[in-house]
């Protein structure tokens, strides 16, 4: 009878054995259906939300990311790495960029993108609020979408920003200051040399112009707001006053010859003139009277009288 309950069980065990076996082969089964499926149909790629490349077939090219993604608020510069998919190169490839609070200075395009490779559409523009923004760009006629964080500015960046450009406004004061004494001693120059020059002094080495030149060159500057250039023009608008005033004050007043030698060849210029006109007269006056002389109508000669 102990056999006969011992013989029960083991075979009880065998059958639950057996039905687990077989659920374990069904499982199997399933579950690699489920990855053949999965094989023959991938899921697409999502970037930040969006589908990134699931018409990536029909598109001529590929947009992989922008380098880098988080900005702070204000001007940016964008890396746009972008494939081209078809066989021919494209050239001068470029991206339209738009999004809430965004704007865009310039663009930068690759030059020539050949097939299957990869480069950066440069883009500089500004972020003027904080937060996920969603960039909408376009290259060549697809349109993908593209997350992006923008960070708001701290109180120690904001801070900073307007010290750097408090120091500008004062460094553009300074020098717009110093243009302005510059253009006193040019003016208080230029009466000096003319008041000598009507006094026969010899002021022919005393030249003004490059100097007006670089008091132009230098509001050029300010008004740009190009502190580089405006201080390299004034420190040489410095130098070429004090050269030219020295030319000014060391002049002295001509000599009787080189006087008498400049007044006769204004004398001689004029009696060339003079004598230019006379004898242009003298030739129109001849020149007419031969064209007169040879128009002159002859006298009708009388017929003769016939007899009667």
């Amino acid at each position: 009878m102990k056999n006969i309950y011992l013989t029960g069980i083991i075979a009880v065990l065998l059958l639950f054995s057996l039905v687990i076996l077989v659920s374990s082969q069904n499982i199997s089964d399933n579950s690699t259906g489920i990855n053949n499926n999965s094989t023959e149909y991938p899921s697409s790629n999502y970037t930040n939300g969006y589908d990134k490349n699931s018409s990536e077939l029909n598109e001529s090219v590929s947009l992989i990311g922008i380098v880098p993604d988080t900005f702070k608020i204000g001007d940016v510069q964008l890396n746009i790495r972008v494939r081209n998919n078809e066989k021919e190169s494209k050239t001068n490839l470029i991206a339209i960029v738009s999004g809430e609070g965004y704007s865009t200075y310039d663009i930068v395009p690759i030059d020539t993108l050949d097939f299957q490779a990869r480069d950066y559409i440069i883009v500089t523009g500004n972020f003027k609020q904080p937060g996920n923004i969603t960039l909408t760009i376009k290259i060549d006629n697809n349109v993908f979408y593209q997350n992006v964080t923008v960070l708001s500015q701290s109180k120690e960046d904001l801070e900073e920003q307007q010290r750097v450009e408090a120091e500008k406004q004062e460094t553009l004061a300074n020098l717009s200051s110093q243009l302005s004494d510059l253009k006193d001693k040019y003016s208080n120059l230029e009466s000096d040399y003319y008041d000598k020059k009507d006094n026969n002094y010899d002021v022919s080495k005393v030249n003004l112009d490059q100097l007006k030149s670089y008091l132009r060159s230098i509001d050029s500057n300010l008004l740009n707001e190009d502190i580089k250039n405006a201080k390299a023009n004034i420190k040489l608008a410095n130098d070429e006053y004090n050269d030219q005033k020295a030319k000014v004050d060391s002049s002295t007043t001509k000599s009787i010859l080189t006087r008498l030698k400049d007044n006769a060849i204004v004398f001689s210029a004029i009696a060339g003139a003079i004598l230019t006109f006379f004898a242009l007269s003298e030739l129109l006056k001849r020149k007419g009277e031969h064209i007169v002389g040879r128009i002159k109508p002859r006298p009708l000669e009388e017929k003769p009288k016939k007899k009667k």
